[in-house]
């Protein structure tokens, strides 16, 4: 069972380097904690049911060893945009008081579940809940093009354009629902421009099930959404959860320096422990 402090986490996948030059593989951290800072997980078949990447040559698994850190290491076919994917496998948690579980709604949009669940006539204490991650990653391989598509995770988030070709002032991202537009849900884009303290700005899809992430020098990009659905025969039967919250996030970045682990270096040499914001 996870302590609570995790679940409430974002998830995201972390690459050292969100551009990188032909003939140079791409290295990523699985990543779970607050504002665009957390500590990196290791590669553990066991915990994920798909993580792969798709380039221009296709798509295909990404291979490790168990223990692995980073939990990526990807040899590139090519230039051109690679989405990386990671879909888990579930993994639950029990508010012990009914106040925790509205907290955690309320900061996520998800405020039509208290009363769903006096409707379902559900106990107010020991609340149960399963909750699966659903992150994507965009890297760009050398001076090639591409774009992001959906890769079939139950909660996804697509960037509509490609945020290293052009300069257009935002990049539309949608959020998909089982592959379809997911219209009036929250979601959160955390920002980070140089130094340590990230950036936190909430928004609802429209009726296409877009948001709209501005373009600003040196930003790197999370994006993150929380869906609720009434947990399915199974997950009750394998863990008596009944709830289950789907997580989805998008990491890319909108800037020309490709190098996000020396950036991460410099936050820390230079501001200590300033805290995002949010």
């Amino acid at each position: 069972m996870m302590p609570l402090v995790v679940q409430a986490h974002e998830f995201w996948i972390d690459p050292q380097r969100y551009q990188v030059p032909v003939g140079e593989p791409i290295v990523a951290d699985l990543r779970v904690g607050q504002e665009f800072k957390g500590d990196a997980l290791v590669y553990l078949p066991s915990r994920f049911v798909s993580f792969a990447v798709a380039g221009p040559a296709g798509r295909r698994s990404v291979e490790g060893t168990i223990g692995d850190r980073p939990a990526a290491r990807v040899d590139t076919s090519g230039p051109g945009l690679y989405v990386l994917s990671y879909r888990s496998t579930p993994s639950h948690v029990t508010y012990q008081r009914f106040a925790e579980f509205e907290r955690f709604l309320g900061n996520h949009g998800l405020e039509w579940v208290r009363e769903a669940h006096r409707q379902r006539g559900l106990a107010r204490s020991g609340i149960q809940e399963a909750f699966t991650r659903h992150a994507k990653a965009l890297v760009r391989v050398g001076d090639g093009d591409g774009a992001d598509r959906a890769v079939g995770l139950p909660l996804e988030l697509v960037a509509e354009a490609n945020p290293y070709t052009g300069t257009p002032a935002a990049v539309p991202v949608r959020l998909l629902w089982r592959g379809e537009p997911m219209a009036g849900a929250e979601v959160h884009v955390f920002r980070k421009s140089g130094g340590c303290q990230a950036t936190r700005t909430r928004h609802v899809t429209d009726a296409e099930g877009l948001v709209r992430v501005p373009r600003g020098a040196g930003d790197r990009i999370l994006v993150s959404a929380v869906h609720m659905e009434e947990a399915t025969a199974q997950i009750r039967q394998n863990s008596g959860a009944v709830w289950h919250s789907l997580w989805a996030s998008l990491t890319f970045t909108l800037t020309d320096r490709t190098d996000s682990a020396a950036t991460a270096t410099a936050c820390e040499q230079g501001a200590g422990s300033a805290t995002g914001q949010g």
